[in-house]
């Protein structure tokens, strides 16, 4: 019985030692994790300035002023469906510049995610017939609203209410 008391107690001895060793492993890398906290928010925080210094728009930009003009026609009461497309990216600059927010899935980039799906083609058709926005900017320049059935469709839903040297205002 001692034998057999002797071996268990050294069993457990062993079992509590790696415990012991596990324990201050998983605190030493706690430690090395919460040392580099810092470090991840200052990368962070770079990464946002970075990208509100990319957006960010001098007072004489000749850009802003032809958003200006374009959003003085909306009401601000619609402010919240006016959906800008074509251009690419362009439309992340634009909603910045013009300090509105998309109203729909896709808000930058459209004509190149539909090349790589089709299927989105589909689902901005679908929302246009059943929930369209009330108002689309657009590049002045036609051609790069791409592709060409989104460019049927919105002359065809609507009206165009406005153009400048950079942009088209249109409304349902």
């Amino acid at each position: 019985f001692l034998c057999v008391y002797g071996v268990a107690s050294q069993g457990a001895a062993r079992r509590n030692s790696l415990r012991r060793k596990r324990l201050a492993v998983g605190v030493l890398m706690l430690l090395v994790v919460v040392a580099q906290v810092p470090k991840l928010y200052g990368a962070a925080y770079e990464s946002y300035s970075q990208i509100r210094y990319h957006f960010t728009i001098s007072e004489n930009d000749p850009s802003q002023s032809a958003v200006d003009e374009v959003v003085a026609l909306i009401p601000a009461a619609e402010s919240s469906s006016v959906f800008f497309y074509g251009g690419d990216s362009m439309a992340s600059r634009w909603y910045c510049m013009a300090h509105l927010y998309p109203c729909v899935r896709y808000m930058d980039w459209q004509g190149h995610y539909v090349e790589l799906s089709p299927n989105i083609l589909g689902e901005l058709k679908a929302r246009f017939s059943s929930d369209p926005p009330k108002y689309v900017v657009t590049p002045a320049d036609s051609r790069l609203i791409e592709p060409e059935p989104m460019r049927d469709l919105i002359n065809e839903l609507y009206d165009k209410l406005f153009e400048n040297d950079r942009y088209a205002l249109y409304a349902l």
